[in-house]
């Protein structure tokens, strides 16, 4: 009985554990980017939950915040980085002018953006 015990709990660390951390992980999205210069300023983080980009990465994120400081952020001066879903993307709170964003890394969780300068 121990023995099989022993046995599950190996093939679910080995098989099973890598497969679910490749579906609830971003470590993929930090690492496409990870060695860029400059690092980001802020991470904006619309509507989609942060946690592991944050745990891998390490950035500043901003983070259920009210509309008032979301805009804030998504306009301050730096590189700013924006983590969130493209069903998601027309949610985000309209700018004076308008955002001008460009894709930089996806998985299949969240789509990783850059805002251009202006």
């Amino acid at each position: 009985m121990s023995c099989a015990l022993v046995a599950t709990y190996v093939v679910a660390l080995v098989g099973f554990a890598p497969a679910v951390g490749r579906l609830t992980s971003d470590r993929d999205l930090v690492a496409a980017i990870a060695g860029e210069e400059p690092p980001p300023d802020a991470v904006v983080v619309h509507r989609v939950r942060p946690f592991s980009f944050l745990f891998y990465s390490g950035w500043p994120v901003v983070y259920k915040v009210t509309e008032a400081e979301y805009r804030a952020a998504l306009t301050r001066p730096g590189r700013v980085l924006v983590l969130t879903k493209d069903s998601r993307l027309d949610s985000l709170p309209a700018t004076d002018p308008p955002l001008q964003l460009r894709e930089i890394a996806r998985n299949h969780r969240h789509v990783l953006y850059e805002r251009q300068p202006r």
